[in-house]
């Protein structure tokens, strides 16, 4: 019987190593893959967030007609916030980081330089800063935050940080003349001005709501929390109402020693926002003082007392009421930042 020997094959060395070539190479497109979808997805994420960051300023806008941004930095001096205005009523707080750990900052520029708001951030490599700029719209790469806007860095390592903005929202311009704000107030009391868009200023309009003919400075006395004050009615024969505030009309600073009282030799009670520890504080705020001027057969009415603030606000609170309007209106026009509304009995 004829014997067969089985021969045993084996593996050459240059077969393993084509194997372990073939490996590594899937291993490497594989890493490759995985590394530009992880980048692909922050560049993405970045992305969406500075969008999400510039619609929420421009909603903040159009309801406060005023960027997200304590004061609007100068050209050669920015002032770069984060993004405290805007959480959490208009972003959630998971915003903060980026997707490349570092932080969002925003700030805007004055009405002489454009008015924009801007958001900033910086990424990993220059590369990456190019694609996100690429992607918003009025968007470049920086290298530094020491100017506004920042100058373009187009070339270079150092070009890893990204600044997009927008103007002015269109709809908060339309509805810049639109009533902003109205209330019935006493006479002498402040109203607040509105805050308006660039190349636009505060208006006010306001008219006599109720007159009495309290000639006398009223005798008032205090029964708890309410302050009853009481005098000799005479008939009224002609009144108006008219808005008291800096050069022009226009409303002025309270801790700048205004608006004035409705007499020039009153101590008028100041307009606050805020009060702290005693010290007046109005955050910024600007009002006007609406006042009414009566006459009667006893002559004129105006707010007065005994030299105190108190004793003028309470004339102002017998002497009657009125509404003031207020709004915003453009630098250039016939239209008047202060206004009155006469009416005569014959």
């Amino acid at each position: 019987m004829r014997m067969f020997r089985q021969k045993i094959k084996g593996v050459t060395l240059l077969e393993v190593m084509l194997v372990l070539a073939i490996a590594s190479s899937l291993l490497v497109l594989m890493l490759n893959y995985t590394t530009q979808k992880a980048d692909e997805l922050r560049r993405d994420k970045t992305v969406l967030q500075m969008q999400q960051i510039l619609n929420a300023a421009m909603n903040y806008y159009v309801t406060h007609s005023a960027w997200p941004v304590y004061q609007c930095g100068e050209k050669s001096s920015p002032t770069w916030s984060p993004m405290n205005e805007l959480i959490p009523d208009y972003l959630p707080y998971s915003l903060q980081p980026n997707a490349y750990g570092q932080q969002y900052l925003i700030t805007c520029s004055n009405v002489s330089n454009g008015g924009g708001f801007y958001v900033a951030t910086s990424v990993n490599n220059a590369a990456n800063a190019a694609i996100i700029a690429g992607r918003l719209p009025l968007a470049y790469r920086i290298k530094s935050f020491d100017t506004l806007p920042p100058p373009a860095c187009t070339t270079g390592p150092d070009c890893t940080s990204v600044i997009a903005s927008v103007n002015i929202p269109g709809q908060n311009l339309n509805n810049a003349r639109s009533v902003n704000f109205a209330s019935v107030y006493y006479s002498g009391s402040c109203v607040p001005a509105p805050n308006c868009p660039p190349n636009m200023k505060p208006n006010i309009l306001v008219m006599p709501a109720a007159v009495s003919g309290v000639n006398d400075g009223p005798s008032c006395t205090s029964q708890g929390n309410v302050r009853v004050c009481t005098g000799k009615v005479n008939p009224v024969s002609s009144f108006t109402a008219f808005a008291l505030g800096g050069v022009g009309g226009n409303p002025v600073d309270p801790n700048n020693k205004g608006p004035y009282g409705c007499l020039t030799n009153q101590i008028p009670t100041p307009c606050v926002k805020n009060t702290s520890g005693g010290i007046i504080t109005s955050d910024g705020t600007l009002y006007w003082r609406v006042c009414l001027k009566v006459s009667t057969d006893q002559g004129l009415i105006n707010p007065r007392g005994t030299g105190t603030s108190q004793s003028i606000q309470d004339h102002g609170k017998t002497m009657g009421s009125l509404v003031a309007i207020t709004r915003c209106v453009p630098n250039q026009g016939d239209e008047n930042p202060s206004g009155s509304i006469d009416v005569w009995q014959r």
